[in-house]
């Protein structure tokens, strides 16, 4: 069964030495080694600052990493060396962690919240369904949202260490369009029913009203008429009918929503600061970038190269300040 789980921060996916990707399971929280349900206490395999990460975090880890290996048909990889970075790579998020809660970083409920009603949004499925799809993987709902918050906090930390500190001139953006010509844009024919939310209960029946208007649609009735009838968008006249939409142009929210649509798909719920959405992709494009796109698409890619080669300095630099211990030879060997 495909692993439906993925993570929001996608910014840290394009680092040179980004967290891992996929479900995690650290057991660094702790300071000792809990015994498992055997009564087995679990050996330390390295100590990160006053933290620990335990062979059973260790081997789950690794086992993942292997299995998305294997889902890219990559051959297998050599067992010692898998490991040994697979414990390299949970060194370096623990140190960011560390650093991120002595700097007083938190993600409030109302954020975590937030952020699994988008993952459930992504997956095209109701949040119930998803957390349902989630566990008849084997992965349980308090990792997922472990792991969701540890993802955010490294997002935080990012953006103040990094991402605030990245400078594109204007010079720099000239010279890469002197040099390269920026690809075709996608884009993509939209239309949607936005209702009106002020409180929980509100998001609550917004979400079931949506949610019956799509099995409707689904079922062959007219997505337009829906949009006339219960939209509150200045659209609402023309049946919800957003035109051709650039990349960038819509809410953050909306905007992930719509990437994950084929044509012809209407989206689950969506939240944004508008309210609720239900998104239907009608067609999609390509088409050359206008004057103002190219330099957007010249700055952001420069940025992004700078940003990758800034964190990996920083990150290094985060790793070696902080006292580490093997428990094990490096690289490691069962």
């Amino acid at each position: 069964m495909k692993n439906i789980y993925t993570f929001l921060s996608l910014s840290l996916r394009s680092a040179a030495v980004g967290v891992a990707m996929g479900l995690t399971a650290f057991a660094t929280h702790a300071q000792r080694p809990a015994p498992d349900a055997s009564g087995v206490v679990d050996r330390v395999v390295a100590v990160v600052n006053h933290e620990v990460i335990t062979q059973r975090a260790l081997d789950t880890f690794t086992a993942q990493m292997v299995r998305r290996l294997q889902q890219e048909g990559a051959p297998a990889p050599d067992a010692a060396q898998w490991r040994a970075q697979a414990l390299q790579q949970m060194i370096f998020k623990q140190v960011q962690l560390q650093k991120a809660r002595a700097e007083g970083m938190r993600v409030s409920e109302t954020e975590l919240t937030q952020a699994l009603d988008q993952l459930a949004q992504e997956s095209g499925l109701p949040h119930e369904e998803y957390r349902a799809q989630l566990e008849r993987q084997g992965i349980s709902w308090p990792a997922v949202k472990q792991d969701l918050e540890d993802e955010m906090l490294l997002a935080q930390l990012r953006v103040q260490e990094i991402d605030r500190q990245i400078v594109v001139s204007n010079a720099e953006i000239n010279d890469y369009l002197a040099r390269a010509v920026p690809p075709d844009i996608e884009q993509t024919h939209a239309r949607h029913i936005l209702l009106r939310v002020d409180g929980s209960a509100s998001e609550a029946r917004a979400r079931e009203q949506l949610l019956e208007v799509k099995r409707k649609v689904e079922a062959g009735a007219d997505f337009a008429d829906f949009a006339r009838q219960l939209s509150i968008d200045g659209t609402a006249a023309q049946g919800g009918d957003l035109g051709w939409l650039d990349p960038g142009q819509t809410a953050p929210e909306f905007e992930r929503a719509l990437q994950s649509l084929k044509e012809g798909e209407i989206s689950a719920p969506v939240r944004s600061p508008y309210g609720v959405h239900l998104i239907q992709v009608l067609e999609r494009r390509r088409a050359a970038p206008s004057a103002q796109q190219r330099q957007n698409i010249a700055r952001q890619t420069i940025g992004m190269r700078k940003a990758a080669q800034a964190y990996d300095r920083w990150l290094r630099a985060l790793r070696d300040q902080a006292y580490i211990q093997y428990m094990v030879p490096m690289p490691y060997s069962s």
